[in-house]
């Protein structure tokens, strides 16, 4: 399967103070959402460039530092495995998680 907006991830703990820092060069942006994803897709799917179609900039906001909590399902909607993902990067042509844990594929 391909990722579908109408099976969006879902923010579920915002970044303290917008998930802003302070490094050498000043300020700066960086993730610290933690998102929670649910689907049929496999691990290897979700894990490749761009999967979250509408994940950057101006659509749901995903960036580099986010963390997803992707649960794959069976097509019958039963729980299989749960991973866990970081966005390593984010733009306009979408969002491209990283697989960080996985219990099982």
């Amino acid at each position: 399967m391909a990722y579908s907006t109408a099976n969006r991830p879902y923010l579920t703990v915002a970044a303290v103070a917008g998930g802003q820092g302070i490094g050498s060069s000043g300020i700066f942006d960086y993730g610290g959402n933690q998102w929670a994803y649910r689907s049929t897709d496999t691990l290897a799917a979700v894990a490749t460039t761009g999967y979250f179609t509408d994940g950057g900039p101006g659509k749901l906001n995903m960036r580099v530092g986010d963390l997803v909590g992707f649960t794959r399902l069976t097509t019958a909607g039963v729980p299989t495995a749960h991973h866990f993902l970081v966005i390593s990067s984010a733009s306009t042509n979408g969002a491209s998680p990283t697989i960080l844990n996985s219990s099982s594929s």
